[in-house]
């Protein structure tokens, strides 16, 4: 089990209030993790809630999970364990006004994994050829209207509105991601990222994400056309009536050039905070393994096709060389045909 982590920090306020936890640990001597992330809510100290939220969750239920004993680790028992500490957690952002904070949390341990979401964050796995979304949106006009932070929201208390769930078995993948992800990056070019790299190279799944949310090209393409002319219409230097006027406006955007361009997309396709945790169960050195035996069996290949060649090559050398020594030789008896004939030719008697 590897993970990785990225933060961006975004455009629509001054200081990035998204945190995360990450912790690898042992229990009774196998692998175990636990992943957090959580988006603060900007306009209720969202920054110090999250940081907060997650060091308080992380720490306490690490905590526990090290020392428990096996029965505590049943799914029962242990979403039991994770509402305790999230409530108690709830309960002094509360009490103490310290602000409020979407959480999403991921353990993994004995072949399972254990989740908890409460917010407009989202956890996905890959099984197979199908990149599963395992959250659902609470939000509301870009604003999440399920949080930590209030006893109450509307008459529901924490654990009524919680999604805790357990999975008896462990996928190839997991993404976790806070919503300054899929405000700029669509489904399907999260899934083509992850298949385009997850085999070769993990490491450069999160960066290649990070580069479409800097730049939401395809975002900016389905965008309605009748808006895309009205952002053309606002910047004098595009021409909303040319047939690659959209690509102008993409060009434009990933310049810079024109603040006044930027700021409006930005509106449009909201630059918030990202946090991305990837966390890779497969076996890469496996795979490893497999690629070098492939390239190995195919260097032999090349090789043997190799010797053939050099055989052929050098049975056309021999070839050539002996057609050499045969233009040789006739070169020679024309010579000496030649020189016969002019010989021949001084002896014979012509008259004046």
């Amino acid at each position: 089990m590897k993970s990785y982590v990225l933060e961006v920090p975004g455009k629509t306020h001054n200081c990035n209030e998204d945190s995360h936890y990450i912790s690898h640990f042992q229990i009774d001597n196998k692998p175990a993790g636990l992943f957090i992330i959580a988006d603060g809510c900007s306009g209720h100290n969202g920054t110090n809630a999250s940081h907060y939220a997650v060091k308080t969750i992380g720490f306490n239920l690490e905590e526990e999970l090290i020392c428990s004993q096996e029965k505590t680790r049943e799914s029962d028992h242990l979403q039991k364990l994770i509402l305790d500490i999230i409530d108690k957690t709830n309960n002094n952002l509360h009490d103490h006004s310290l602000g409020r904070t979407t959480i999403d949390l991921l353990i993994v341990m004995d072949n399972a994994y254990h989740l908890a979401h409460l917010g407009d964050s989202q956890i996905y796995t890959l099984e197979g050829n199908n990149l599963n979304l395992l959250t659902i949106d609470e939000s509301a006009h870009g604003e999440p209207t399920n949080y930590l932070g209030r006893k109450l929201i509307g008459e529901k208390s924490l654990s009524e509105r919680i999604t805790i769930q357990s999975y008896h078995h462990l996928p190839a993948v997991f993404l976790l991601a806070t919503d300054g992800l899929t405000s700029r990056v669509a489904y399907t070019e999260i899934k083509t990222i992850i298949d385009k790299y997850q085999n070769d190279d993990p490491t450069l799944i999160l960066p290649a994400l990070v580069d479409i949310i800097k730049y939401p090209f395809e975002k900016i393409k389905t965008m309605s056309p009748s808006l895309l002319k009205e952002i053309a219409k606002n910047n004098p230097q595009i021409e909303p009536d040319s047939p690659d006027f959209i690509d102008t406006i993409i060009a434009d955007y990933k310049s810079m050039r024109y603040p006044s361009l930027n700021n409006q997309l930005d509106n449009i396709l909201p630059f918030d905070d990202a946090t991305l945790i990837y966390i890779d169960f497969q076996d890469h050195f496996s795979s490893f393994k497999t690629q070098i035996a492939k390239l190995t069996q195919e260097l032999a290949e090349l090789s043997e096709k190799y010797e053939v060649s050099k055989t052929l090559i050098n049975q056309l050398t021999a070839k050539n060389s002996d057609y050499n020594q045969e233009i040789d030789s006739a070169a020679d008896l024309l010579i000496h045909f030649y020189s016969e004939m002019v010989k021949a030719t001084k002896n014979l008697p012509f008259k004046k």
